[in-house]
């Protein structure tokens, strides 16, 4: 089973990460894994997804809140000031930099050139975040019970993990990709310049000489 702690694959009968000694959670109606498959289909097209986990200090410190909770290293309190944190922070950022990659991915995806592109940044960003607000949901309906039902636990951090992975997946192919793609739409918008401008010269030019040649043509016909 994989360990939310660290992402370590561990061997179905241990209790404990092999690697980072965490507590293994383990649901009793299977187990849903993180980012199963490279590819996700949807409505007949393909879409790109994780091919791992991708830590960070705040899915660090839900997950861990979680793993202590259990453990009874750690109150109820702390694990819900932790979810609370960390929907605080989903939600920042939902309403500071959401709208802003949006409308630039649906940017990419109108230009002929990076339409694939913005289509699966799209999705991928989509994805994340609702996958996100529905393990943090999740997360606060275990709290506001008995706070025992450990498959919902699991369930919860699952699902902001991996909304968490979609969204970091999203965000690392831009930073690879945006010079690339900014370059390329530099280039295209300086070809496009080049056309209006000798098109306006031809113009020009073509208004000149039709402004010359009225003279003659008036003398001809005296």
């Amino acid at each position: 089973m994989i360990c939310l702690k660290c992402g370590h694959k561990n061997p179905d009968h241990l209790k404990h990460c092999e690697k980072c000694n965490a507590v293994l959670l383990k649901m009793t109606h299977g187990e849903p894994q993180a980012a199963p498959s490279m590819i996700d289909v949807e409505d007949g097209q393909s879409y790109i997804q994780p091919e791992r986990m991708y830590p960070t200090e705040l899915i660090f410190s839900l997950i861990e809140a979680g793993y202590h909770y259990f453990a009874e290293q750690g109150t109820r309190e702390d694990f819900l000031t932790a979810v609370e944190e960390t929907d605080s922070r989903l939600a920042s950022f939902e309403k500071e930099k959401l709208p802003r990659m949006m409308a630039t991915y649906q940017e990419w995806k109108e230009e002929e050139f990076t339409s694939e592109y913005g289509r699966q940044m799209i999705y991928l960003v989509t994805k994340g975040f609702r996958l996100f607000r529905e393990g943090l949901d999740t997360l606060q309906h275990f709290l506001s019970e008995d706070g025992d039902d450990r498959n919902r636990m699991v369930e919860g951090l699952i699902k902001v993990q991996e909304g968490n992975d979609n969204i970091a997946l999203a965000l690392e192919l831009v930073e690879t990709h945006i010079d690339i793609v900014g370059e390329e739409m530099k280039r295209r918008q300086m070809e496009a310049q080049a056309r209006a401008f000798k098109e306006g010269k031809e113009k020009k030019e073509e208004t000149y000489a039709s402004s010359e040649a009225k003279p003659g043509e008036g003398e001809e016909g005296k």
